[in-house]
């Protein structure tokens, strides 16, 4: 089922060849999941029993 929600998407990329607004949508999709599975790995790694947390041991 196709998306029927308008967004906007304010860039300094002019060129709609070089960077066509669905590929920038895309990519700016792709940014946001990437910031949050890192948002997901710091607070995992910050609790204390973490076997990521400094000072734990191997």
């Amino acid at each position: 089922m196709p998306r029927t929600k308008t967004f906007r998407l304010v860039t300094s990329l002019l060129d709609p060849k070089l960077a066509p607004a669905r590929q920038l949508a895309t990519a700016y999709h792709q940014r946001w999941e990437i910031e949050n599975g890192f948002a997901e790995l710091k607070t995992a790694c910050a609790a204390p029993d973490s076997s990521c947390a400094p000072g734990h041991p191997s």
